[in-house]
């Protein structure tokens, strides 16, 4: 059996709204049914997400346009893999507006995310060389005060704690507006005397080698390609889109491919019918041409039969 199948594509509507993005990609890399919880809040002008990885996973994420997003390891053992660079506990990932860029997370990761309208940031947005309409790479990491690190944290997590026993739902605090303004007054103590750490020249060239790799696989999911053709696209030798896709991925590339085409093959039975498409047609589209095979490797990634996903979509 190909170890593809090791691989898990995650497919829940309530986990995807903790990243508030455009678009979420999410692959879990542990093999398994996928486990995990999510508690979103909002809290007046901002709105925090927290979330628990009970395996490990990877996700494209484009956040919103008119938001700054921090994102941070909300437990001591967490850690977070942010465009293939570690943001550990007592750090902070700054995020600018309309980032893209590829999160990986170990099992048992707790983040937490802060959502900030572009308006009310204010002099924040100078801190970490250049403010927020500057940052070329998807993030800066910053390291505040132990002390203030503390305090944002431990109000952050008397806020969310009350929305555990709905987790997966929005959750909306008394004093709303009210805990948001204490909030993000600890946010502001913490970034002001932050220390910032800058992206190597290394680390953004393959970010910037990565983004590519992603836009192009919706072209590539419906031709053969082989790892040459990839990076011959790329410009890359393919011992270093390797080391790239491992980095921030934590998979091959072309078992990222392969995950991609599976995905898009359940996109298009969820939005058709019986008695409009055909799954052996729609498979060997997407470079599924083994059919028997293809089904196992479906329903190891989605726990049904392309058949059971077909059925259950709507009818027109």
């Amino acid at each position: 059996m190909d170890s593809i199948e090791r691989y898990r594509i995650l497919d829940s509507g309530d986990y995807l709204a903790g990243f508030d993005s455009g678009e979420v990609q999410l692959l879990t890399t542990g093999g398994g049914p996928f486990q995990g919880h999510c508690a979103r809040a909002p809290l007046g002008a901002l709105e925090i997400a927290w979330g628990l990885e009970q395996q490990p996973r990877v996700a494209f994420v484009a956040l919103r346009s008119e938001r700054v997003v921090f994102s941070f390891p909300t437990h001591p053992e967490s850690t977070i893999i942010l465009c293939g660079e570690p943001v550990l506990f007592g750090q902070l990932a700054w995020h600018p507006p309309g980032a893209q860029f590829h999160e990986r997370s170990m099992s048992g990761t707790q983040w937490g995310r802060i959502h900030v309208p572009i308006e009310i940031l204010g002099s924040i947005g100078e801190h970490g060389g250049g403010g927020i309409h500057n940052v070329e790479f998807p993030q800066y990491i910053a390291v505040p005060e132990p002390q203030l690190h503390h305090a944002l944290l431990s109000i952050f997590n008397n806020i969310i704690a009350p929305a555990m026993p709905t987790l997966g739902n929005e959750y909306v605090p008394e004093n709303a507006t009210l805990m948001g303004a204490k909030l993000f007054g600890f946010l502001t103590d913490c970034l002001k005397t932050a220390r910032f750490l800058s992206p190597t020249i290394a680390n953004r060239r393959r970010n910037t080698a990565m983004l590519q790799f992603q836009r192009n696989l919706a072209g590539w999911s419906e031709q053969p390609m082989h790892i040459q053709d990839i990076c011959a696209r790329l410009n890359v030798p393919p011992r270093t889109l390797e080391d790239y896709c491992y980095a921030e991925l934590g998979v091959a590339p072309y078992r990222y491919l392969r995950l991609y085409r599976l995905a898009q093959v359940r996109k298009a039975l969820l939005a058709a019918t019986p008695a409009t498409i055909n799954i052996s047609t729609v498979s060997r589209r997407y470079g599924f041409l083994d059919l028997g095979r293809f089904a196992a490797t479906y329903r190891a990634a989605f726990d049904e039969l392309p058949s059971q996903t077909l059925a259950r979509a709507p009818l027109v």
